[in-house]
């Protein structure tokens, strides 16, 4: 109780928020896949409903972060919400009138992969708003924690059950996560100043980016957090297609998997922040990419569902510690201003990876096997962590020198006394 009165009553309305939204989106992800199932068993196909979700970002990240800097942000996030629930309804029920085709996937996978991004920019964006900086770290492991808890730990348990029910069950609880969450981020979310003057959009975009490059410390923070995602994408995708041919799984026991397995996510958001204030940002950073590199390995190698799910949990642990310390680490080094392009940049680079690394795991799966994309995906990891995480650990402590050197400057200058005041004096002309 007492960390809910210090971080506020707006916080938590969008910790519920994102819960409920994050709930459904996990007996989406769960849903879909295993829905496709019934028109594919390709790898390459299976992978593409990834791929479908992931191509949006470059269509949606830009331009959503770019509005976030510019109007109401609480009005945009709702509006998110609201179009997030019309086309799961409307998705519903296509599927419970038997409409339903590979091609329909696609088309709701790249629809909700667009709008889902957007959310995310918008309340990346939102959430300085909320709390005080020093509280960061810990507000985005609380976030963190419910979207991952809500959306694997639950969500993929309630995914697989009620597609086994019905078809169509799946997207209806979706669509009433998304409209409850739309209700309580209208009183939530405080309306912020927008950006006025006379630049277009588009100069506004053309600043953030630039800004964005030339930052030197974000932009390599966003190329390491970048490289872990390319990797995660070559297993992801191939999931549902592993727990049928590897571990031999049904649908309710599949999603049942998932949701065991994402009991790290709540180890991972408890031990978040104290992991953080041991290590720091940059080995925080380097000890989660090498500890969810590690589960891929021994995902090729086990048949064993239980083996599977350990590997598993500690992968959810590790890549909750890693998103609370990069996410916290960028909104701390980003000017208010500029926190939707920023976060949108970086959205757009990290995810633009996912759907390569699909594509090239359902080539690898297609030719060699499941397991060879996994074996794949950590020995890309390890040799991308070896080369990036040295610089990176230099940058951090660079840049968290020079923060201290701007405090103890602003606190000596707070310090001095006011200067005294210039004597009056008239100055006169004689003729």
């Amino acid at each position: 109780m007492l960390h809910k009165r210090r971080l506020g009553q707006r916080y938590w309305q969008m910790w519920t928020a994102v819960a409920s939204s994050s709930l459904g989106d996990g007996v989406f992800s769960v849903a879909l896949p295993l829905l496709a199932l019934r028109y594919t068993h390709s790898p390459l196909a299976i992978s593409g409903i990834v791929i479908a979700g992931q191509v949006p970002v470059v269509l949606a990240a830009l331009p959503v972060g770019t509005l976030a800097d510019r109007l109401n942000r609480r009005r945009l996030i709702v509006a998110i919400e609201l179009a997030r629930f019309a086309v799961l309804a409307t998705f519903a029920s296509l599927v419970l009138l038997h409409r339903a085709n590979l091609g329909l996937i696609y088309v709701a996978a790249f629809l909700l992969g667009g709008l889902n991004i957007a959310f995310d920019v918008v309340a990346n964006a939102c959430l300085p708003s909320l709390v005080r900086p020093k509280d960061l770290v810990r507000a985005n492991a609380h976030i963190l924690n419910a979207e991952m808890t809500a959306e694997n730990l639950v969500g993929q348990a309630l995914g697989g059950v009620a597609i086994a029910v019905s078809r169509s069950l799946p997207f209806v609880v979706d669509a009433l996560g998304l409209a409850g969450a739309a209700a309580l981020l209208r009183g939530a979310i405080p309306d912020n100043e927008p950006v006025r003057g006379d630049r277009s959009a588009w100069q506004d975009l053309r600043e953030g980016l630039h800004w964005f490059a030339g930052h030197r410390l974000l932009r390599l923070l966003t190329t390491v957090i970048a490289s872990l995602a390319f990797c995660q994408g070559l297993v992801i995708g191939l999931l549902a297609l592993y727990g049928r041919q590897n571990l031999h799984l049904g649908s309710a026991a599949y999603g049942l998997l998932l949701a065991v397995a994402s009991i790290g996510t709540v180890m991972g958001g408890l031990s978040a922040s104290r992991i953080h204030d041991r290590l720091g940002s940059g080995h925080t950073l380097l000890l989660a990419g090498i500890g969810f590199g590690a589960a891929y390995p021994v995902l090729a190698l086990t048949h064993s569902a239980a083996v599977a799910a350990g590997a598993l949990m500690a992968q959810e642990a590790f890549v909750i510690i890693g998103n609370t310390a990069s996410r916290s680490l960028r909104q701390r080094i980003v000017p208010a201003e500029m926190q939707g392009r920023a976060a949108s940049a970086n959205t757009v680079v990290i995810l633009s990876c996912v759907p390569v690394g699909a594509l090239l795991g359902g080539v690898v799966a297609g030719a060699m096997g499941v397991s060879a994309a996994f074996f794949a995906a950590g020995a890309v990891q390890a040799v991308l962590l070896a080369v990036t995480g040295p610089r990176l650990l230099r940058r951090i402590r660079a840049a968290s020198a020079t923060r201290t050197i701007r405090r103890v400057i602003d606190i000596t200058t707070a310090a001095l006394p006011e200067p005294a005041p210039a004597p009056a004096f008239e100055t006169s002309q004689t003729a």
